[in-house]
């Protein structure tokens, strides 16, 4: 097995990871504009409740 890098290989590697990025900065972004909608529904609901990214630390 080769442990060299070539330049094609780096490309690749790079534009895999901004791939991912992007996919995960649009999921965010989705998120965000469903709390965004979910607050204009009901405004008393606070934000944190809707973003998936936190979990609340203990259930009851």
């Amino acid at each position: 097995m080769r442990n060299t890098w070539t330049i094609p290989d780096l490309k690749r590697l790079i534009s895999v990871y901004d791939r991912h990025i992007a996919k995960v900065a649009a999921r965010r972004l989705r998120a965000a504009n469903e709390v965004a909608r979910m607050e204009e529904w009901q405004p008393s609901t606070p934000a944190a409740a809707w973003v998936p990214d936190r979990v609340p630390a203990k259930l009851p």
